[in-house]
C-alpha cells in the first residue's frame, strides 16, 4: 500500500500491510477496491478476501481449498453495488453481496472446471466435414501465478482463430468445425487432453479430417519452417495437408513424416478413436533448437515470429476451405 498518488508513480513509501506465510502457491490473483477504506481480493483455491478498514485488516470471506489443481482465481470486476463476477481455472462465479456467497455460473452450465470450446457452421450438404483444433491451456513450473503460454499454445490458438475469422462468412458443402481445448495440465480426472474429453462426451461425433495446430510460432533457426505429423493410416491427409501448404502458402518450409505416434497431443486421441488427423508443429533438425520455454514462465510472445504463426494460419484456412469444399 501507498499512501501517495506521487509515491505511488516514484515506487517509495510502500508499506506491506497483509503478507501470507503459508506455501508459494497461495497467491491472490486480484485485487478489487470498493471504497477507499473497503476492498475484496480473490486468489488460489478460490479464496476470497476482504478489508473495511483500508488494508489494515483482512479477513476470509471463503477460506482456499485444499487442492492446487481446482478453483483458483486470477480476476475479479464489479458491475454493481455488492455485485461482483470472479474468474479463474475454468471458474466464472457471482456474488450479489459483496462476496459472501457466490453462485458458480459454470457448474450451473452443466460444465466441467475445464472448458472446451466447440463451434460447427453447417454445410449445405450437412455431410461431416474437417475440424480444427487448438489447445488454448498452458502451463509453467509456477502455473498458479505466471503461466503465459505464448507458443504453447497461443501461437496455435492464435492460427485457428484467424482461421475462424476468414471463413465463418463463406458457404462450404460441408461442415465447418472448430475445437479449442482443455485441459491436459490438471489433476484427476481431467489430466487427459481436451480430445479425449471431447469425443467422451460426444460418442457420436463425426468429421472428415482433422488439423491439430499445436506450439506453431517459435524460430529458432531464423527459418519459418514447421513439420507435419501423420500416422500411416493418414498418410494420404498428410499427402493432402502437405499439397495445401505448396499451393496457398508457398513461402512457408514444410517437413511432413507419417512416423507419429500418440504422445498426448489432441490429434492422438483422435487417431485411437480412428479419425484421420495430422498434428501442425514448429520443425527443428537438432535438439537444441526445441522451443525450451515452453511450459515455463519464459514462454512470452518475445520468442515467438508472427510471421510463422500467418503461416499457420494460412495453412489452417487453405485446409479447412478445401476440405469442407469452399464453394
Amino acid at each position: 500500500r501507498s499512501r501517495g498518488l506521487g509515491d505511488v508513480y516514484k515506487r517509495q513509501s510502500w508499506e506491506t500491510v497483509h503478507r501470507h506465510d503459508g506455501p508459494d502457491y497461495e497467491y491472490l490473483g486480484d485485487i478489487l477496491a470498493l471504497s477507499p477504506t473497503e476492498a475484496v481480493a480473490v486468489g488460489y483455491g478460490g479464496c476470497v478476501l476482504a478489508t473495511e478498514d483500508g488494508g489494515e485488516t483482512w479477513s476470509y470471506l471463503r477460506e482456499p481449498s485444499s487442492s492446487p489443481d481446482q478453483g483458483h482465481r486470477t480476476g475479479l470486476a464489479a458491475v454493481g453495488p455488492g455485485r461482483l463476477f470472479a474468474t479463474g481455472y475454468g471458474a466464472f462465479e457471482l456474488t450479489d453481496d459483496g462476496g459472501e456467497s457466490w453462485d458458480d455460473l459454470i457448474a450451473e452450465l452443466g460444465l466441467p472446471p475445464a472448458v472446451n470450446i466447440y463451434a460447427r457452421k453447417p454445410g449445405a450438404s450437412r455431410e461431416p466435414g474437417p475440424l480444427v483444433i487448438a489447445p488454448y491451456d498452458c502451463t509453467s513450473e509456477n502455473p498458479w501465478h505466471d503461466a503465459p503460454g505464448a507458443d504453447a499454445n497461443g501461437s496455435g490458438a492464435a492460427a485457428a482463430l484467424v482461421a475462424a475469422e476468414a471463413l465463418g462468412a463463406l458457404e462450404t458443402e460441408r461442415d465447418l468445425a472448430f475445437l479449442f481445448t482443455a485441459t491436459r495440465y490438471s489433476g484427476g480426472e481431467l489430466g487427459q487432453s481436451g480430445g479425449r474429453r471431447f469425443l467422451a462426451k460426444y460418442p457420436g461425433f463425426d468429421c472428415r479430417a482433422i488439423l491439430d495446430l499445436e506450439a506453431v510460432g517459435y524460430a529458432s533457426d531464423r527459418n519459418l519452417d514447421l513439420l507435419l505429423t501423420g500416422n500411416v493410416p493418414g498418410q494420404a491427409l498428410t499427402d493432402a495437408v502437405y499439397g495445401y501448404a505448396r499451393d496457398y502458402v508457398p513461402e512457408l518450409v514444410l517437413y511432413r513424416t507419417t512416423d507419429g505416434f500418440n504422445f498426448g497431443h489432441d490429434h492422438g486421441a483422435f487417431w485411437d478413436a480412428g479419425f484421420l488427423a495430422v498434428l501442425l508443429q514448429e520443425y527443428y533438425a537438432a535438439e537444441d533448437e526445441r522451443n525450451y520455454r515452453i511450459g515455463t514462465s519464459a514462454d512470452t510472445r518475445d520468442s515467438l515470429a508472427p510471421r510463422q504463426i500467418l503461416h499457420a494460419a494460412r495453412l489452417a484456412t487453405a485446409f479447412a476451405a478445401a476440405e469442407a469444399l469452399f464453394s
